[in-house]
Order: structure tokens, then C-alpha cells, then sequence
């Protein structure tokens, strides 16, 4: 013979199962924009890296040829200037146009001769664009020519000795608001502004 359950025992009721459907929702809601944001921070974490190499591969150039490398000369030869060569603000390399759906690019891809030169070596693909330039004391870069979407270093007036910057710029979540790292040997540290834009 078979024991009959009471029908108040027979599992969830039809609100019980609404309320952990809402409590599901609301979880969820709260974890996508964590998630998003964790996501953003690790792919910053490629800037970070890069300029890092930046910084001892200029340090490098330095102790071998008494002088920090300038990237932003040949920009224009290689045919991937986002502007007018030289001007800062205006080379960056690889050029922003160039991303693939998942926002990354090669950076090896036609390398100017300037970066091999510099020897900064990142994974093969990357999601941010980047520049270096460099100067003898006394010389100020010149910031003429435009390129409001990724800006330009933040550059003192008069230099004591010689000098580079190296700036990191993207835009990670396609909003058109771009976060940009830079380095010197002016400063210390990195310098961030809107990290996981």
C-alpha cells in the first residue's frame, strides 16, 4: 500500500517560484555591471604592462645611445598616422581605425621602424593605442594638430634634462569616452585618467 501526501506538502507553490524567479533577477542585475567593470579592469591591465616595457626599453635606449627613442616620426612612412607626423597626440600606433569586432588589433602589423627599434615587445594583439616621444634638454614637444578623441600628454614646459612620455589610450566599452595611462621620466608612476572607459 502506498502512504498518499497531504496535498499542502506537494513542493512549490506558484509564488514561491515568482519570488525566486524576482530573487534571480535581482542578483542578476546587480552581478552584469560587476562583471563588466572586472572585465574592463583586466583589459586595462594590457596598459599598465605595455608602458611598463615602454619605461625600461627607453631606459634601455638611453644607457645605449645617451637619448630616450621618438616613435613619432615615422608614423606618417608607415601609413598609419591618425594625423600629421611628429605632433603628439597625432601618432598612435597601432592606429585607433584599425580594431577588429572584439576591439583588439596586431600590433606587429606593418610596425614602424622607430617601435622595433625601441624594442617594446607586447602580446601580438592589443586594445589599446599607444605613443612615445622624446626630447633633448632644453626642447619642448609641439602639441599643434588636432586629435580630440584621444587627447594629448600632459606635458611640463621646460625640461631639465632629456626627457619622454609614453601615453596609452582606448575605449574599451565603444562609448566614445577614452581612458588614457601615461608615463614619463618627468613623473612618477603612471598617470590614469577614466581607467575602464
Amino acid at each position: 500500500m502506498t502512504a498518499r501526501r497531504d496535498k499542502s506538502e506537494s513542493g512549490f507553490s506558484l509564488v514561491e517560484l515568482m519570488m525566486v524567479v524576482v530573487i534571480i533577477g535581482i542578483l542578476s542585475a546587480i552581478a552584469m555591471p560587476l562583471y563588466s567593470r572586472s572585465r574592463y579592469r583586466s583589459f586595462a591591465l594590457e596598459a599598465s604592462e605595455v608602458l611598463g616595457r615602454i619605461t625600461s626599453a627607453q631606459e634601455a635606449y638611453r644607457a645605449s645611445f645617451n637619448t630616450y627613442s621618438d616613435t613619432s616620426n615615422d608614423h606618417a612612412l608607415s601609413g598609419a598616422s591618425n594625423g600629421a607626423s611628429g605632433l603628439l597626440g597625432n601618432n598612435w600606433w597601432p592606429a585607433l581605425a584599425t580594431r577588429d569586432a572584439d576591439g583588439q588589433v596586431d600590433f606587429y602589423t606593418n610596425l614602424p621602424a622607430s617601435w622595433n627599434q625601441l624594442g617594446v615587445r607586447p602580446r601580438q594583439r592589443v586594445r589599446y593605442s599607444y605613443q612615445t616621444i622624446a626630447g633633448r634638454p632644453g626642447i619642448t614637444p609641439s602639441v599643434a594638430g588636432t586629435n580630440p578623441t584621444l587627447g594629448y600628454a600632459t606635458l611640463p614646459t621646460a625640461q631639465m634634462g632629456a626627457w619622454y612620455f609614453a601615453v596609452a589610450s582606448g575605449d574599451l566599452d565603444n562609448d566614445s569616452s577614452y581612458s588614457r595611462f601615461e608615463v614619463s621620466n618627468l613623473t612618477p608612476g603612471i598617470q590614469i585618467t577614466n581607467e575602464i572607459e
